[in-house]
């Protein structure tokens, strides 16, 4: 009895290791909520059971988990069939999150508009309020916290890391997915350090299995590499190629991590050597098969550089999709929409593209799609929403579409007539050296002098938005 029942055990964790992520995003896709909540429900339950533990059951809602915005009304709809459901809560909120992030996006602090971290703040409030809710909908509501400790890293107001980590070893010692979220959010660019995330792993180790202590080792060692490959980048950018690849050489041969494979192959693309860097974004995702370095991105640049656009195609599209990368999306939109590289032109998946990283956050996506509707390309010509889409584009930095909102709000086209916002930002956009917006210092000169200039100078001041599809296509 005892065999059978540790056969049991077994087979079990087997059974649950490989999850059918094509079957699980069609069920949430058709709208078959009750067949896809019977089948999140069951990695719950053998979690909840013991058969199975917390890393096992959250690889279902990593399987489900999408960043497409044009998913949270089957999310919506899945709660509202099922409002009891503590695994309908959970994956709305990790969807919610992961939006969050992405709308954020991964510069730099004081590199982001404000606008991104608003749209950042919304998404993890609603997301919030369904983990919050699923707390109270399951005797284990475990893998709730890691997400909660994700978001508390960027927004203190949404709770404290170390308090949801506490709850979450209070319903399991053993638990992994919080552990491996807190040690993210020590990492020392989010005021953390490396002494800190050492002992920190040194604590967890005795509760976690073997594979589990290995990747947090491997968070460590990436968080390593990027401490001291920082000033080496810097090398990079001001060109100092030689001193920087000897440096590089030197991190990669006591610590050949994906990060710093990545970012030696970045530094021979600038180069030109794309053989080279190839060679270096190959063997980082052999490190990271995940590719949580984003060398896919960096492999598809190298081939489009030397004419293998053909392989770049499945790199981009992983990173445009799997990834959120922007950048890949965007390419695929010129691709697409310009046949650059040799590609066929097809402007229904260039708007594809654009559409889906503009919704996610991405600002010149949304540039796209304003050019897109201005010009009437792929879609009806609609200058109401191509003003929408300049004007979030605008909120968010994006010069080119500060200078086209200026001129549709100067001549009333899509929007109604305003000076003030019109003067506003043709200003914001000259400001950074925008060279349509600086062929106009009349209208600027005039309309502070006169507030009534406005109207009389009319359509003749600013050159209208470009009607070859802007900035992007």
């Amino acid at each position: 009895m005892g065999r059978c029942g540790a056969l049991f055990l077994l087979c079990v964790s087997v059974g649950f290791a490989q999850v059918d992520k094509t079957k699980l995003r069609g069920l949430l896709e058709a709208g078959k909520f009750a067949e896809l909540d019977a089948e999140m429900s069951a990695y719950q339950a053998a979690y909840r059971e013991g058969r199975i533990g917390d890393e096992e059951a959250s690889k279902a809602f990593i399987a489900l988990k999408s960043t497409d915005p044009d998913l949270r009304a089957a999310y919506d709809k899945w709660v509202a069939q099922h409002p009891a459901s503590y695994v309908a809560r959970l994956a709305r909120g990790y969807y919610l999150m992961s939006l969050g992030w992405v709308a954020r996006g991964t510069d730099y602090a004081y590199n982001t508009p404000l606008a991104r971290f608003g749209d950042m703040r919304v998404l993890f409030r609603d997301a919030l309020s369904d983990l919050e809710a699923s707390l109270e909908l399951d005797p284990k509501p475990t893998l709730s916290y890691g997400s909660m400790i994700s978001m508390s890293r960027a927004d203190r107001g949404l709770g404290d890391k170390e308090d949801y980590l506490a709850r979450a070893r209070a319903l399991d010692e053993k638990v992994y997915t919080a552990r491996l979220s807190y040690l993210y959010s020590i990492r020392p660019e989010w005021g953390g350090s490396l002494e800190e995330m050492q002992a920190f792993i040194v604590q967890s180790e005795p509760s976690l299995l073997p594979h589990q202590v290995a990747k947090l080792l491997g968070v460590l060692d990436d968080s390593r590499s990027r401490a001291e490959l920082e000033p080496v980048q810097r090398l990079v950018e001001s060109k100092q190629f030689e001193e920087a690849l000897r440096l590089y050489d030197a991190s990669l041969a006591r610590n050949p991590s994906a990060h710093g494979f990545v970012t030696r192959g970045r530094a021979y693309a600038r180069m030109n050597q794309h053989q080279k860097a190839l060679a270096d974004f190959d063997r980082a995702l052999e490190i990271d098969p995940q590719d949580n370095c984003c060398a896919h991105t960096n492999r598809a640049y190298s081939f489009m550089m030397t004419g293998a656009t053909a392989k770049a195609l499945p790199d981009l599209e992983f990173a445009a999709v799997e990834r959120d990368d922007h950048w890949a999306a965007q390419q695929l939109a010129v691709m697409y929409g310009f046949g650059r590289y040799g590609m066929k032109q097809d402007h229904a998946v260039a708007r594809r593209w654009c559409e889906r990283a503009g919704k996610q956050g991405d600002p010149w996506a949304m540039y796209c799609m304003g050019g897109l509707y201005y010009a009437g390309a792929s879609v009806p010509r609609d200058a109401a929403l191509a003003a929408q889409w300049f004007e979030r584009a605008a909120e968010r930095g994006i010069a080119d579409a500060q200078a086209d909102i200026a001129y549709m709000y100067w001549t009333g086209e899509g929007v109604r007539w305003n000076g003030t916002a019109s003067l506003y930002w043709w200003m914001r956009a000259a400001a950074q050296g925008n060279a349509r917006a600086t062929q106009a210092p009349l209208l600027r000169h005039r309309a502070r002098a006169d507030p009534c200039a406005a109207r009389r100078l009319g359509r003749r001041a600013p050159p209208p938005p470009d009607q070859a599809g802007l900035g992007l296509l």
